[in-house]
């Protein structure tokens, strides 16, 4: 035999053997298909409420990751209130997932009704009836709940006069990597205050919806409204119109126009301002919300010292609420010399303090 025929059989027989190997590849992958469709039962089922996961698998795994990791993170909540007019109220709501938590400062003209307890039990309700297993995303729901709340006050007839300052935030646990990690969302209408630290380190405070704010006054004045001071009957302070102190609130519709009035100032909103924060590091973090009464005597950065100096000290988050408060009337009592004999301080005072740790055992 030639070489020439020699490579020409070698060739060959190589080729035959390829041939060979790849139906033996291919018969392999019948077998596994076949195995595959048999387990299957020839399809897949999906389940429209998994978001198309195949039996739901994955989004049950990552619920059951997300149960293991908010059980082994606590959610410490503390309040306290020091009270001169009654206006001032707060909610706290504590779910399986998530805790909600609001202030709500009202204000009001003569005998008109104050709102804020009011409004401190719709959010109560709104909350309980939108659990966290609904589609809908928390910051849609505080929205709604605004939303809902300023269209229900302005059927009022009794509320024209009335009005509501409020700060309120959802602290959901989310697990990210393997990782707990606390999702913070804060709506804020108003002077009311939320403000986030790590230690006496403010990582994150709301704007107060003032008049004379560079953002606020030009919205104000976008919508045709204008910002002048009051005169020294009303503090000389900055005001929408002239008269109106907050740029935002609930309620007040004989200043913004309502169901028995043309408004007498322009300007005025009932839209919150939102803020997220993702907490990562739990050490030495922790959340105050507050009505303005404690931040005219306190400012964030003063309140982060003491805070943080009680909880080096061992106080639980209570503790630290009740400090806060006594230390903040302490102040008005000493600040303002007008107060009556009867008035502990110049305003109505209310705080929640909201600090993470970790499980013990």
């Amino acid at each position: 035999m030639t070489l020439l025929k020699k490579v020409i059989v070698l060739v060959v027989a190589f080729s035959l053997q390829q041939m060979q190997a790849m139906q033996v590849v291919k018969n392999i992958c019948q077998k596994v298909s076949s195995w595959c469709k048999s387990r299957c039962c020839g399809k897949v089922t999906r389940d429209p409420n998994r978001r198309g996961y195949a039996n739901g698998d994955r989004r049950r795994d990552e619920e059951r990751a997300l149960v293991k990791i908010a059980q082994a993170v606590q959610i410490e909540i503390g309040h306290a209130q020091c009270k001169c007019k009654e206006e001032d109220a707060f909610c706290i709501v504590r779910q399986k997932s998530q805790d909600v938590v609001g202030v709500f400062d009202g204000h009001t003209i003569t005998k008109s009704p104050c709102l804020a307890q009011e409004a401190a039990d719709r959010l109560f309700g709104c909350m309980n009836e939108k659990t966290a297993d609904s589609d809908t995303g928390i910051a849609e729901r505080i929205k709604d709940y605004f939303n809902q709340t300023e269209l229900y006050f302005s059927t009022r007839q009794d509320a024209n006069l009335s009005g509501i300052c409020a700060v309120a935030a959802a602290i959901q646990c989310v697990e990210q990597h393997g990782r707990a990690k606390l999702k913070i969302t804060i709506a804020n209408l108003g002077d009311c205050r939320a403000v986030l630290y790590q230690g006496r380190e403010v990582l994150l405070a709301t704007r107060d919806h003032k008049p004379d704010d560079k953002g606020e006054r030009e919205r104000i004045e976008r919508a045709g409204g204008s910002v002048e001071k009051g005169g020294l009957e009303l503090g000389d302070a900055f005001r929408v119109g002239g008269w109106y102190g907050c740029s935002r609130s609930l309620g007040d519709y004989y200043w913004k126009g309502g169901s028995s009035s043309k408004g007498l100032v322009k300007g005025l909103s009932a839209e919150p301002e939102f803020y997220e924060y993702v907490a990562e590091e739990f050490d030495n973090f922790y959340m105050v919300l507050a009505s303005d009464g404690v931040w005219d005597v306190l400012t964030s950065g003063v309140l982060g010292m003491l805070a943080s100096a009680c909880f080096q000290e061992g106080y639980s988050t209570q503790q630290v609420a009740d400090f806060l408060i006594k230390e903040a009337a302490l102040i008005s009592r000493a600040s303002y010399n007008d107060l009556q004999p009867h008035e502990q301080v110049h305003d109505d005072m209310t705080l929640i303090v909201v600090r993470p740790t970790w499980k013990r055992g």
